[in-house]
């Protein structure tokens, strides 16, 4: 079976998807599979390999601008995409209709989307996403997987296994200039992100004041903080100006960061792409959540994670429905974790023996 598989969108999509992936094909070894993607993160998934060809297109170019450039830009989509009949299954594995556009001159056998999940409710919101690409992915066979198998075990595997592939192929092409000037040993923080390409969503993102807080108590104590994000994260830096931190924020890839935060002796973020990054390591993480369930973006499973969500006694987190959040002005759920609770988190990850995925 061949099969044209489209997910676009923000890093931790893509990872969730490509872990769903390296099970399916795991378990269909016969299949072939080829993925489309943001141009950005091609790199990225071709290091994974979990895609026979990995196709990258500007979704930027036909989602956002006005009706004239958008069309523009889904003409050259379909163009990189094709037009003849030549996959047994398409998977959009998107709940917004928006990327079914995408592909509707692609030749196929057969089309699946979330909504033809159980009761055609799509993803649920609330269950790990690599569980719901993964169950969207058994719908493309006509033969059960393995019931033995467990899934949440496999999830945990399979987002292991891409760390240490894409490390495994990395390390030896590592740029030395990067890592030249930054100390031995350093927690990993990551202030920004929680951004992508149709939105930006600061309810997610802990308080900047809070990261200040965070850092000057952790080089009170002795630790180096190396801070990190991607090129539109630069307006953390002014935050930071009058601390002695290592700041590599805009100036790594992907891969940079997954490298340096697989070194990171704890990286400490909120829900946000490089989590998704870290997640793929054996970086010890402590992760804060407030609008996004907790359940949905990191498994509880994970060796060396701590997580911080307010619980009940936010009434009103989490409010992702699956594609939007609540209009909010005061994210006072992810206020809800203190610095002490993350210092706190911290020293317990330190003091536990270190163990691989």
């Amino acid at each position: 079976m061949n099969m044209l598989f489209v997910r676009l969108g923000a890093i931790g999509d893509v990872i969730q998807a490509a872990a769903a992936l390296r099970i399916f094909k795991d378990r269909h070894p016969d299949i072939t599979i080829d993925w489309v993607i943001d141009s950005a993160y091609v790199g990225l998934i071709q290091s994974f390999g979990v895609a026979d060809k990995v196709i990258g297109i500007n979704s930027k170019s036909f989602l956002t601008g006005n009706i004239f450039s958008r069309c523009i830009g889904l003409i050259k989509a379909q163009f990189k995409l094709g037009f003849r009949l030549q996959y047994d299954v398409l998977v959009t594995a998107h709940p917004d209709w928006r990327y079914n556009v995408l592909s509707v001159f692609v030749g196929t056998k057969k089309r699946i989307t979330p909504q033809d999940l159980e009761n055609g409710r799509g993803f649920i919101t609330t269950q790990n996403r690599t569980s719901e690409y993964l169950r969207l992915l058994k719908l493309t066979s006509s033969s059960p997987l393995n019931s033995q198998n467990n899934d949440d075990v496999s999830v945990d595997k399979a987002i292991a296994n891409l760390g240490l592939v894409a490390l495994s192929s990395y390390r030896g092409a590592y740029s030395s200039q990067l890592s030249s000037n930054l100390p031995l040993e350093y927690i990993a923080i990551v202030p920004g992100g929680a951004k992508n390409t149709l939105r930006d969503d600061p309810l997610r993102r802990w308080p900047i004041a809070s990261y200040v807080e965070l850092a000057r108590a952790l080089i009170s104590s002795g630790k180096n903080i190396l801070l990190l994000g991607g090129p539109d994260d630069q307006w953390v830096n002014q935050y930071f100006e009058d601390l002695p931190v290592s700041n590599l924020i805009g100036k790594t890839n992907l891969l940079d960061m997954v490298h340096l935060l697989d070194k990171a002796q704890a990286t400490i973020c909120h829900d946000s792409g490089p989590l998704h990054l870290a997640s793929i390591t054996n970086t010890p993480l402590i992760t804060i959540f407030g609008p996004t369930p907790a359940s949905a973006v990191i498994s509880s499973t994970r060796i060396k994670t701590a997580i911080l969500e307010p619980g009940k006694e936010i009434s009103c987190s989490p409010c992702y429905d699956g594609k939007n959040y609540a209009a909010c002005n005061n994210n006072i759920c992810m206020q809800n974790s203190s610095v002490n609770q993350v210092l706190e988190k911290l020293n317990m990850l330190l003091l536990t023996p270190n163990k691989s995925h």
